[in-house]
């Protein structure tokens, strides 16, 4: 029977085509496609409404179809008589949406088949398609073909409705895929959106499924996303919601590299028990905690807070670690320090060192004059804290402390010259290095750092080149190097004073140099006399 049905339709579009019998017409643009109305409506619920109504295209016996390609209506005017599909990415939304007005649902499973039939070739524009026609069980598989490949699939994904980039991302917290690669196709997403679709990305990170990273991983990809660095919301939801994907086993993910991350995050978002719980941790492991990289970032109050509970000898690795807060933090100079190191009525719990060791200097000193004179005096400074160090000391009218930092950096000026501070120094104290420097065994080490120290402000330094130039020891220089490098330098050159000391100390070394030839020849006619 199925044979019979099957004969009759391809005898009836070789009279289609043929031209035979024909009583209706499509017309595409300035083509027309002619048809039989029995064909059509038996196919289609579309043609049979129309042909069972007194419609104009009933009338006028032509159906003018818009918006299509004339290809796509001849497909599916051939599929309606037998024909086969000849489909491809370019025109099978055209064959679907054509099969969709004109109601010919087993021509759309057949667009559905090769739709599926092409996820591994073009899954992301198949995903597309299949949102935009509702076609379910085809967004189904995307997703999981997109989860199985997502690496590969990444780059091409901001054309993605959103609807199915949160389905994938839900997916992908289910299925276990691996965190870093689901994060980077949210942001790939997200990065490709314009700067009106905040929404959109506010979106994407609230349904990531955040549970699926580990607190470092949390920490550097999520944490540290430029819209959730940027927008309060997003970074309150993120960090409660992983908080809570912690539950009862928190203390299981909390060690020395993420409790101060952790401590930041309870802290921030009123996390009140997890907070006491991190403090409590962070006091217990405090010996680690000094030295862990994130010790730097530690608030203000957290550090008071660690101080109180800390024994009172500390090692040098603590102070090591408190001058690098300092550093980061300059503007809790004032504030901090005489909580540190200044209460009596502490004397048990002192911080860096004993109270007996810190009020070995003169009592009628101030606070930051015995603070850096014992610092000088009983810790060891190193080139990456001397220059620091320094500055603080004559911001506080420390002399005595300042005054042995000079003897350090006169000592290791070749090392000092090179530390990323060195560019910090005064012009006084610059000058003062100079005609006090005792190692100008390597003139190249000197000449550098003076040119480093004024080329790091040019325009506001190079004032300051003459004063620097005068203070430089040039009879320790070689007079190769004078004349390769010194007298090479633009900053001599144009300036007459640096000219004429430059000139000075070579016309010298030429004179003293005559002096010896004359001394040896004279030596030798000597010889040859008493020969």
């Amino acid at each position: 029977m199925a044979s019979n049905a099957s004969n009759t339709l391809q005898a009836m579009n070789r009279i289609r085509q043929n031209d035979e019998l024909c009583d209706f017409a499509l017309q595409v643009g300035s083509r027309t496609v002619r048809v039989h109305r029995l064909v059509l409506s038996s196919c289609s619920d579309y043609f049979r409404r129309m042909f069972a109504t007194d419609m104009i295209e009933t009338k006028k016996n032509i159906c003018v179809v818009k918006g299509f390609e004339f290809e796509d209506v001849q497909q599916c005017v051939g599929f309606m008589y037998g024909e086969d599909f000849k489909f491809d990415m370019s025109n099978i939304e055209g064959i679907f949406k054509l099969c969709d007005l004109w109601l010919l649902e087993k021509a759309k499973n057949e667009c559905t088949k090769y739709l599926l039939r092409n996820l591994s070739q073009d899954c992301i524009d198949v995903n597309i398609l299949a949102s935009k026609y509702n076609l379910n069980d085809v967004r189904r598989e995307c997703h999981k073909h997109t989860i199985k490949n997502m690496t590969e699939l990444m780059k091409y994904n901001e054309n993605l409705p959103i609807v199915d980039v949160i389905e994938i991302m839900k997916l992908g917290g289910i299925e276990c895929v691996s965190a870093i690669d689901l994060w980077n196709f949210a942001t790939h997403w997200m990065d490709k959106q314009t700067t009106s679709s905040l929404e959109s990305t506010c979106h994407i990170i609230k349904y990531f499924p955040v549970n699926i990273f580990d607190v470092a991983g949390f920490q550097e990809h999520i944490w540290k996303y430029k819209h959730v660095e940027t927008c309060h919301e997003c970074r309150s939801f993120v960090s409660n919601t992983f908080m809570d994907s912690l539950g009862t086993v928190f203390s299981r993910h909390v060690n020395l590299e993420n409790c101060l991350f952790l401590k930041k995050i309870s802290k921030s978002f009123q996390r009140r028990s997890l907070e006491i719980w991190i403090d409590e941790y962070i006091i217990r492991q405090h010996e680690g905690v000094f030295k862990s990289p994130a010790f730097i970032e530690v608030a203000k109050d957290d550090l008071l807070k660690l101080a109180e509970n800390i024994d009172e000898e500390c090692s040098k690795s603590h102070f090591s670690c408190l001058v690098s807060w300092l550093k980061n933090h300059p503007e809790c100079h004032m504030e901090v320090f005489p909580q540190l190191f200044e209460n009596p009525q502490d004397s048990d719990k002192l911080f860096l060192y004993s109270l007996k060791k810190f009020e070995k200097g003169n009592k009628d000193q101030s606070f930051f004059s015995r603070f850096y004179s014992f610092f000088v005096d009983y810790w060891l400074l190193n080139t990456d804290n001397c220059i620091y160090m320094k500055n603080i000391s004559q911001k506080c009218q420390c002399r005595n402390a300042e005054a042995k930092i000079d003897e350090y950096v006169i000592e290791n000026f070749r090392e000092v010259s090179k530390s990323d501070d060195f560019c910090d120094i005064d012009e006084p104290s610059m000058e003062k290095y100079l005609k006090t420097q005792k190692n100008y065994r390597s003139s190249e080490v000197v000449w550098e750092a003076v040119k480093r120290w004024v080329e790091f402000d040019l325009d506001e330094r190079k004032k300051h080149f003459v004063t620097l130039f005068s203070a430089l020891k040039l009879n320790k220089f070689s007079t190769v190097f004078l004349r390769e490098f010194v007298c090479k330098y633009h900053l001599v050159n144009e300036s007459i004073i640096c000219t004429n000391k430059l000139i000075e100390v070579l016309f010298k070394r030429f004179e003293k140099q005559q002096e010896e030839i004359d001394l040896i020849k004279k030596r030798l006619t000597s010889l040859e006399k008493k020969k």
